[in-house]
C-alpha cells in the first residue's frame, strides 16, 4: 500500500498557509484555450505532501496562465481513483493530475487491476520535484554507510529487520534493490506511515529503515537518527554531507521520489507545450523553490523529454524488480 507522508501534514499545511483550493486571476481567452477552470487532481487526501505541492504550484500556474486553477482531491484506492479520473477526462488541457513515482511507475508493476495504463493514457507536462529517500538508522547501529550496514547484515544468524511505511512503498522497493545488490535477505517491518516507523527507529524497536529525507531531516539534525545514504545521482541539498547510495557502489537505473504533472494522453501538443512553459516558469521562481525546500523537496531540473524517457525506463526497471523479488500486494 502506498502512504503519503502523514507525519508532516500539520507542519506542511501551516508552513505554506495555502488553504484556498481555487485561485483566480483575470484572463483573456487568448492566454489559454477555453474559459473553464483548470482542474488539478490530487489522487490523495488533503494535507499530504502531494496535496500541498499541488496547491503551491496551482497558484503559480494560475498566474502564468492568467486563469483559474482548482485543486481537487480525489482520494482512494492508493491513488487509483484520481489517476483514473484524469485518464478518462476530456483531453483539452483543463484536467491535470499530480502524480508521483509510486503511482505512475511502481503501481503498474505491483497491481494487475489498474483501470488505466500510465504509459498510454497520460502525457507528461513536466517533473515538479523530488523527495529523495534516505536509508536511516538508530545511532546505536554501528554503521555509517551502506557497505558497513551490509557487512553487519551478513554476520547475523537471522535476517535483519528494517522498517518501511508499507508493503509496495518506495521504501520497501528501495530495500529490495539493496538486498539484490548485497546478495542477502532482510525482513520488512511495514508500518502504517512514516511517523510510526520513525518512532520505532528512535525507540530501538528496529535499527534501520527507509524514509523520505524531508520527514527524517529534523531527527537527523538533532542526532536522534543518522543517515547512511540517499537516493539519486547527486547528493541531497538538505543533507549535503551524506553520500548517495550511488557513491557507495549501489548503481541502479530506477529513479525514486519524483513528482510530476500529467494530462490525458490525447491533449493537443500546443496545449501541452503551453502548460510545460508555464510550469517551468513557476518552478524557476525563487520563492517557490524556497517553499519546496522547506517541504524537503528539490526542484526537478530535467526537460520534459528527459522526464518522459526516465518514466519509460522506470516502468521497465520496477516491473523487473517486482517480478524478481516476487513482491505481492493486495489489489
Amino acid at each position: 500500500m502506498f502512504h503519503q507522508h502523514a507525519s508532516r501534514r500539520s507542519v506542511i499545511g501551516s508552513a505554506l498557509g495555502l488553504a484556498i483550493a481555487s485561485l483566480t486571476f483575470s484572463a483573456s481567452a487568448a492566454d489559454f484555450p477555453g474559459s473553464e477552470p483548470i482542474k488539478l487532481v490530487v489522487p490523495f487526501p488533503p494535507g499530504g505532501l502531494t496535496d500541498v505541492l499541488s496547491r503551491l504550484l496551482a497558484q503559480g500556474l494560475a498566474e502564468e496562465l492568467k486563469g483559474t486553477v482548482i485543486v481537487e482531491n480525489v482520494a482512494g484506492a492508493t491513488g487509483k481513483l484520481g489517476m483514473n479520473k484524469v485518464a478518462k477526462a476530456v483531453a483539452d488541457g483543463r484536467t491535470l493530475v499530480m502524480s508521483l513515482g509510486t503511482t505512475h511507475v511502481m503501481a503498474p508493476a505491483l497491481y494487475k487491476d489498474l483501470p488505466y495504463k500510465t504509459d498510454q493514457d497520460f502525457v507528461a507536462i513536466g517533473g515538479t520535484g523530488v523527495s529523495k529517500l534516505a536509508v536511516i538508522a538508530n545511532p546505536k547501529l554501528q554503521a555509517s554507510g551502506l557497505q558497513e550496514l551490509l557487512a553487519i547484515a551478513r554476520k547475523q544468524e537471522q535476517p535483519m529487520i528494517y522498517g518501511s511505511w508499507g508493503t509496495g512503498s518506495g521504501g520497501h522497493l528501495l530495500m529490495e534493490v539493496i538486498q539484490q545488490y548485497g546478495k542477502l535477505a532482510m525482513t520488512q517491518a511495514p508500518y502504517k506511515g512514516e511517523a510510526p516507523m520513525l518512532n520505532a527507529l528512535m525507540g530501538g524497536e528496529i535499527l534501520f529503515g527507509v524514509s523520505s529525507v524531508g520527514a527524517a531531516l529534523p531527527l537527523i539534525k538533532d542526532g536522534r537518527l543518522k543517515a547512511l545514504g540517499v537516493t539519486g545521482t547527486s547528493r541531497s541539498g538538505l543533507l549535503p554531507s551524506v553520500p548517495t547510495l550511488d557513491e557507495q557502489g549501489l548503481k541502479f537505473a530506477g529513479s525514486m521520489g519524483w513528482f510530476g504533472l500529467f494530462a490525458p494522453a490525447k491533449t493537443p501538443a500546443p496545449v501541452v507545450e503551453q502548460l510545460t512553459t508555464a510550469l517551468t516558469a513557476v518552478l524557476a521562481r525563487p520563492q517557490v523553490q524556497e517553499k519546496m525546500r522547506s517541504l524537503g523537496l528539490e526542484t526537478q531540473t530535467s526537460s520534459r523529454a528527459e522526464f518522459e524517457r526516465q518514466i519509460k525506463e522506470d516502468l521497465v526497471y520496477w516491473r523487473e524488480l517486482v517480478t524478481k523479488a516476487k513482491i505481492e500486494v493486495p489489489n
